[in-house]
């Protein structure tokens, strides 16, 4: 690849991933951690996390959403509740794009362990798919997690799965099997 122009017949992604880890805090105002956790009606924040997949012969191609998108075709259950979700809560999809049951999943959030709420990013590579998809929260199978968590402190680093057979991740991902 010379000047960002690919040369002919290069692939611009390689059998292994080129993973892109990322982590971010966002915290609540003094005050505001304070009340949250003094008052806290609805002290969970159930994250979900859906990922859809078209297998068209036009295009192959995994998205993750958190929230509905606005035409209501894919849906996302995150909430803000006095209850803990055990299931993703995700829409069936479009016709085009399907859910992926076992690569969603849910994770509750308790907002009154800290101030900080550090969401924690993992895109993955599939060679199988020939496709990159990303995590914020664990697979319903437990092959992909990220350590997305509240705390008192904000990460420096993300916390995530790596590989398995059919996917690949860079370091600085821990053992595969072992999550954070």
């Amino acid at each position: 690849m010379a000047g960002g122009v690919l040369a002919p017949g290069a692939h611009p992604v390689h059998k292994r991933l080129t993973a892109a880890l990322g982590v971010v805090a966002l915290s609540l105002g003094p005050g505001l951690a304070d009340a949250a956790a003094a008052e806290a009606p609805a002290p969970y924040l159930n994250l979900h996390q859906c990922l859809y997949y078209s297998a068209s012969a036009s295009a192959s191609d995994h998205f993750t959403t958190f929230v509905p998108s606005r035409d209501g075709r894919f849906l996302a259950g995150t909430n803000v509740s006095g209850t803990v979700d055990r299931t993703p809560g995700c829409g069936g999809g479009d016709g085009n794009f399907g859910l992926v049951p076992l690569l969603s999943g849910v994770k509750t959030l308790d907002l009154r362990s800290g101030r900080c709420l550090n969401p924690h990013q993992c895109t993955y590579y599939s060679s199988s798919a020939d496709n990159y998809f990303n995590t914020v929260v664990p697979s319903s199978d437990g092959r992909f997690a990220a350590g997305t968590n509240v705390s008192g402190t904000a990460d420096a680093h993300p916390a995530v799965v790596a590989a398995t057979e059919t996917t690949s991740s860079s370091p600085p991902c821990p053992t595969p099997g072992h999550s954070t």
